[in-house]
């Protein structure tokens, strides 16, 4: 979806004035773009959480291997958007 806003004016002003300042695009993301950075955070919340919270063996691989799920749904919501 893309919304069109004017840098100066709204959509009210006139047509003489509109070829003056053209419209620019703006993207809006759509919800399952916003789906994937949701999860991406999470898993990063849980990486983070894990790592320091737990103990000091396990956790840290725990942390590492969550921690690598971040850069995988990043690249499967852009599989899927693109």
């Amino acid at each position: 979806m893309v919304l069109y806003a004017s840098t100066a004016y709204s959509r009210e002003v006139s047509r003489e004035f509109s070829t003056f300042f053209p419209y620019k695009k703006v993207s809006v993301m759509k919800k399952n773009q916003i789906f994937f950075l949701i999860a991406a955070f999470a898993s990063f919340v849980l990486s983070v959480s894990l790592w320091f919270l737990g103990d000091t063996e396990t956790a840290k691989l725990q942390g590492i291997f969550v921690g690598l799920w971040v850069p995988s749904i990043l690249a499967l919501g852009g599989y899927f958007n693109g």
